[in-house]
């Protein structure tokens, strides 16, 4: 949002908006879908439900960058430890 105030004051208007994760509060704000004020609510909310969510020091993500599928499987598998014998929920 800060990148793209300064455009919008030049005139410049976005044809298409996307983003990720929290990107996506970005891009509902740029498409004028959302508030300004009504995403910064809804991110903080949902940083304290995910906080919630998960103990302090459970679970973790990580990043994937140019491995191939079976490496990413092994280290998957590594992982997850007991539970990759689990069925998917």
């Amino acid at each position: 949002m800060a990148a793209l105030r300064p455009l919008l004051a030049r005139g410049a208007r976005p044809d298409f908006v996307a983003g990720h994760s929290l990107g996506e509060y970005s891009a509902l704000v740029a498409a004028g879908a959302v508030a300004f004020a009504d995403a910064v609510r809804t991110v903080r909310r949902r940083g304290e439900y995910m906080q919630e969510a998960v103990p302090v020091g459970v679970g973790a993500m990580a990043a994937i960058l140019g491995m191939d599928l079976p490496a990413i499987e092994a280290a998957c598998r590594e992982t997850a430890g007991d539970e990759s014998s689990r069925p998917p929920t």
